[in-house]
């Protein structure tokens, strides 16, 4: 089944983003990568805490329940592979760089 291609400028001109939709890119531009990394990581630390918080809590019988738990526990894993997959990016892409020759 083929589908046929009938876009014109104007019906593809709200796909992309206009220039006067970029101010919040050039905020967000203004942060240093370095500041964005640490940004990222206490997100995850923050994750991870709450998630052990939730543990203690239900370990302590506390009101809570286990599917809390359970989404608190998976949240925090999600969040540190992802750092875990960005960390081995920037490494790969950090000795990529070093073996470039001049």
């Amino acid at each position: 089944m083929t589908l046929p291609i009938n876009l014109t400028i104007t019906e593809t001109a709200g796909v992309f983003p206009s220039s006067t939709k970029s101010d919040a890119v050039i905020e967000k531009a203004d942060r240093s990568f370095s500041q964005m990394l640490r940004e990222a990581i206490n997100e995850v630390n923050e994750l991870q805490h709450k998630a052990d918080e939730a543990i203690m809590a239900f370990a302590q019988g506390e009101d809570i329940e286990i599917h809390s738990v359970m989404l608190a526990v998976e949240h925090a894993s999600l969040a540190m592979n992802y750092l875990l997959a960005v960390h081995t990016r920037l490494l790969q892409a950090y000795q990529d760089v070093m073996r470039m020759q001049i």
